[in-house]
């Protein structure tokens, strides 16, 4: 009878050690490495499916970030525009006073030089490159349709100005209802550069 060699190394140990063990062992220890097994696949599943989820809400929120920047961009973009537009129309008017202009929408709406007093200006204000010039003008005289005609004119006349403030006061010229009204405005230019 031939002895079998003796091998080395540690699949021969194992493979001792398992032979030694009775049937009942044997399945113990294949049921407690098939547990382990499982428990390490199931801790190994949760941490990658934890990782990507992570990821994923990651890559959600920048998404949503980027969808904010280009509405934003669309936005200034059009912002840019008008301001442009706006910049080319005040300087169509560059070089025109405002009481000349005042001067012609009187004279348009047919009001005598002696129902305007006065265009004075009172401070003015520079907000970027748009210098912002508040004036009083000071009208007397006036019947209702005059006031709000002059008013709507001024408004609608396409030069850059504003009324910020309109005050009314009722006077009576030989037993005739007569406005006095007292007008603040503000007119855009653009700042000398």
């Amino acid at each position: 009878m031939a002895i079998a060699p003796i091998s080395r190394g540690p699949s021969a140990f194992i493979e001792r050690q398992l032979e030694t063990l009775s049937s009942r062992d044997r399945k113990l220890l294949v049921g407690l490495v098939s547990f382990m097994a499982l428990g390490f696949v199931s801790v190994l599943w949760y941490s990658l499916y934890t990782v990507l989820d992570e990821k994923a809400s990651r890559v959600r929120d920048v998404k949503s970030q980027l969808e904010i920047v280009k509405a934003l961009e669309l936005e200034h973009a059009a912002a840019t525009s008008r301001l442009a537009d706006s910049e080319s129309r005040l300087g169509q008017y560059k070089g025109k006073r405002l009481s000349a202009h005042i001067e012609e929408v009187a004279q348009k709406r047919s009001l005598d030089q002696e129902m305007l007093r006065a265009v004075n200006e009172v401070g003015s204000e520079q907000i970027g490159n748009i210098k912002q010039t508040t004036y009083k003008v000071d009208l007397k005289g006036l019947d209702y349709a005059d006031a709000y005609g002059f008013m709507y004119e001024l408004e609608t006349s396409g030069y850059p100005v504003h009324i910020k403030l309109a005050d009314f006061k009722k006077t009576y010229v030989k037993k005739v209802k007569k406005l006095n009204v007292l007008l603040e405005l503000v007119v855009f230019q653009l700042a000398e550069s």
